[in-house]
């Protein structure tokens, strides 16, 4: 892979991102980089009499989203005790944040998703734009993804220039 400052991984909660989470602190550990988990929260519409309201549910819905990356990267660190582990919860749109994360990024690993047919159309959308947008290699984990040191991945390339140099 190319080197760059950290491994970047997309985290939404779903299988696809903890297969992805696993696979990018695998990755990270083996370039001797941080990892760094990135979360972009759905942010709800919010009806609420007073501002006072709303921003007491987004604070909610901004803690929600801290206890699940804790959730994670505390299973990441049982596998890789020594990796240093950054956290972001990223207000935004999800293709905007991950595409400025993925700036410095030596890689950008994202979760297939596999939730149905219509769910996978608009999922497929943001994982080719980021794909075909990213400063850095991006890297598709499916759902059911699990380490095992026989398995090679697969990688998939273009042929630019910037692609040969993948996997070399």
């Amino acid at each position: 892979m190319v080197s760059g400052r950290a491994v970047v991984v997309g985290y939404d909660g779903s299988p696809a991102s903890a297969a992805a989470a696993r696979w990018a602190a695998t990755e990270a550990a083996l370039q001797g980089l941080p990892l760094r988990v990135v979360h972009v929260p759905a942010w709800p519409v919010l009806r609420a009499p007073t501002a006072a309201a709303v921003m007491t549910r987004l604070e909610h819905v901004h803690r929600a989203a801290e206890r699940l990356l804790d959730q994670e990267c505390q299973a990441i660190r049982a596998d890789h005790p020594g990796l240093r582990i950054d956290v972001a919860v990223v207000v935004g749109e999800t293709v905007p944040v991950l595409l400025r994360e993925a700036t410095d990024a030596a890689v950008l690993v994202l979760g297939s998703r596999g939730l149905g047919e219509f769910r996978d159309l608009a999922a497929g959308s943001v994982m080719t734009h980021l794909a075909t947008h990213a400063t850095c290699t991006v890297v598709v984990v499916p759902a059911g993804w699990h380490a095992e040191p026989s398995v090679e991945p697969e990688i998939g390339v273009d042929g630019s220039e910037h692609s040969a140099t993948i996997g070399g």
